[in-house]
């Protein structure tokens, strides 16, 4: 067994959760400070969607992801101590 790639997070945003979104082939965590990222390891680069608005975001840790396909299209679910759940629509 070897090592293929290595996620590593700025200092102080620690992943608390993570899935894969078969679909997209893309890897989702979840983070301590409310951010969600996501990452192609095919490519080693990462993206950290924002919501529109501020209400769309967690503003605290998130503690579950999970994929979801829903008429052809592919979601990610994010819930956190905020008492909100996020639904992430994937796309390219």
């Amino acid at each position: 067994m070897a090592t293929t790639h290595l996620i590593e997070v700025p200092e102080g945003n620690e992943i608390t959760c993570m899935t894969y979104l078969e679909v997209s082939n893309l890897i989702a965590t979840g983070h301590e400070n409310g951010d969600v990222t996501l990452w192609n390891p095919d490519i080693d680069q990462h993206l950290t969607p924002q919501g529109s608005e501020t209400q769309l975001k967690h503003t605290n840790t998130i503690t579950a992801l999970a994929p979801a396909l829903y008429k052809g299209s592919e979601f990610l679910l994010s819930v956190g101590y905020d008492a909100k759940v996020c639904i992430w629509e994937i796309v390219e």
